[in-house]
């Protein structure tokens, strides 16, 4: 991966490398929902949506989905309410940030695992 967290996406070399965030589905919940391998598909919650590109695998449960957090676009506009699209694919969009749900021993927010949809993106 070349990049950390969020660091390094402005990275030509970086980028040209990975220069999508990916969302990582099994093969046969892609076929059961229309999806190929590079489609962008928008992935909801309750509390927002994201799209990100599919990338299919089978070293993933059938139920199950990873997103890629922490993606903004370099070259995109920075002022408001651009602000490099940072609510465009970033997986916070998509999570609790509650007081009530903050876990008192790490003093964050669990976000390993959240309900969602996996829809294909209209064009």
């Amino acid at each position: 991966m070349p990049m950390y967290h969020t660091e390094h996406r402005q990275i030509e070399k970086a980028r040209k490398r990975h220069p999508d965030p990916l969302v990582t589905i099994h093969p046969s919940t892609a076929s059961g929902l229309g999806l190929a391998e590079g489609d962008w598909a928008v992935i909801s919650s309750p509390l927002g949506k994201i799209r990100q590109r599919v990338h299919i695998s089978d070293t993933i449960r059938e139920d199950m989905a990873d997103v890629e957090h922490g993606w903004w676009f370099p070259e995109s506009e920075e002022k408001l309410p651009n602000l490099f699209k940072v609510f465009e694919s970033s997986a916070n969009v998509l999570c609790p940030d509650a007081p009530e749900v903050c876990s008192p021993e790490t003093g964050s927010w669990p976000h390993s695992a959240l309900l969602c949809r996996i829809e294909k993106e209209a064009l």
